[in-house]
């Protein structure tokens, strides 16, 4: 089973500030089937927001301004599978994603407040993961690649294939179907790893929506 732990900021955060407070919700998914429960979302007299917070939170489908997403693995022992954090401006700040030899860990850095161009916060830790971590984006500022990921979008701008790199292994999706909030509902995967190719449907189930 595959649980994921969003951690949000509140939705009276100032983004003109460089400074923020975070609290806590859950999601949790099951293997190939998403189920989206949020358990601990902070509660504001605010709108629930239907627009996306920023261009990287739809690229990760996150809806609220969302600063960090973990994903677990329960059925196997390497605990963390999956780091994403995000800075109070949206932006991809740091990737890391647990491997056989250990975790692998990256931090990006923005020029000022605005900027999209982020670039490895230590090029010589991202030197040392043998992999390119240099982040790519589109001439409308969406992400395209960055540390084991790739992204391609649809003429509504929203992500129809992402594919994700491991260690000699290799997983492609392509979003066949998308519910009324722009999130996937059914998708085409392959893959390669250890030797052995697989293919299947994933499907995502979405309980509840709120803020976040």
């Amino acid at each position: 089973m595959k649980k994921l732990f969003i951690t949000s900021l509140s939705a009276m955060l100032v983004l003109a500030s460089c400074n923020g407070n975070s609290t806590k919700g859950q999601v949790e998914d099951n293997d190939s089937t998403n189920v989206a429960e949020q358990t601990d979302s902070t509660v504001t007299d605010e709108p629930e927001q239907s627009e996306f917070s920023s261009i990287d939170h739809q690229t990760f489908n996150l809806h609220g301004v969302v600063v960090q997403v973990d994903t677990y693995l329960n059925d196997t022992k390497y605990g963390t599978q999956e780091e994403i954090g995000l800075d109070e401006f949206g932006r991809l700040s740091m990737y890391k994603i647990e491997t056989f030899d250990g975790p692998d860990h990256i931090e990006y850095s923005y020029p000022d407040c605005e900027s999209l161009k982020g670039a490895p916060a230590d090029p010589k830790v991202a030197e040392e993961m043998g992999i390119d971590c240099k982040m790519v984006r589109d001439k409308q500022g969406r992400l395209l690649k960055f540390t084991q990921n790739e992204f391609e979008y649809d003429k509504q701008g929203r992500v129809c294939k992402f594919t994700e790199y491991g260690w000699e292994s290799c997983a492609e999706y392509v979003v066949k179907e998308f519910n009324e909030h722009n999130d996937p509902v059914r998708a085409t995967m392959t893959g390669y790893g250890e030797g052995e190719e697989w293919s299947g449907v994933v499907t995502y189930v979405y309980d509840e929506y709120d803020d976040h």
